[in-house]
């Protein structure tokens, strides 16, 4: 075999690394989306039951993130080369896995502790304003942090064709479409809102090849 054929084997072998697993994780979103609009022109109940906050799909979502944040604080224990970046990973997960339990909308008060809003109701008392004010700072810190660090090695992957950037595009696409769906008309039909809550479980998913591909530093 020549070298044109080597690299277009190996062209190859790379974008079946990519897509085969993105194939399969998106396919069986579509297929259960198709199936939660079918149950749902069969009983309506039934459909919002399997999309609503307490339900099946938000719940795995929650479960798959908690999964993620646990491994990468095994990850951060294992590998002291990339401590920092895995703890920081495994931080900013916990905080993922609340924002889709809902955590963060306070039922008692008229918004959460997200909107700047919050912390000048005069009915919030002003130790839990400080407490989520600083678990919010150090929340928005840890990202910057994150990003500072990962974001020179995520280009230079890409340029070597290392798997985990491509993954990460998948998933911020996905997670912001899901986003850009609860925005829009969609947000008022069904089929939109289970479309929201499927593409959210799809992102999640997506995380563990990300995990799976990242760059590991013994020292």
């Amino acid at each position: 075999m020549g070298i044109k054929g080597m690299a277009r084997e190996g062209c190859m072998d790379w974008r079946k690394s990519i897509f085969k697993p993105v194939a399969i994780i998106y396919g069986a979103g579509v297929l259960l989306w198709i199936a939660t609009i079918l149950l749902n022109d069969i009983d309506k109940g039934l459909g919002w039951d399997i999309i609503k906050d307490t339900g099946p799909v938000q719940s795995l979502t929650v479960i798959i993130l908690i999964a993620a944040a646990l491994i990468c604080a095994y990850l951060t224990h294992r590998y002291k080369g990339n401590r920092i970046t895995f703890a920081l990973m495994s931080y900013i997960m916990i905080f993922y896995a609340a924002r889709e339990a809902d955590l963060h909308n306070f039922e008692k008060y008229s918004v959460g502790p997200t909107n700047i809003k919050f912390y000048s109701l005069p009915d919030v008392p002003g130790w839990e304003k400080a407490v989520c004010g600083i678990v919010f700072i150090s929340l928005i810190l840890s990202i910057l942090v994150f990003l500072a660090r990962v974001v020179g090695p995520f280009f230079s992957g890409l340029k070597k064709r290392e798997l985990w950037p491509f993954f990460a595009l998948f998933w911020l696409a996905t997670l912001i479409g899901s986003q850009i769906s609860d925005k829009s008309f969609l947000n008022e039909i069904f089929v939109g809102q289970a479309l929201e809550e499927i593409a959210e479980l799809v992102a999640a998913i997506l995380i563990f090849p990300i995990l799976r591909n990242f760059p590991r530093c013994e020292k």
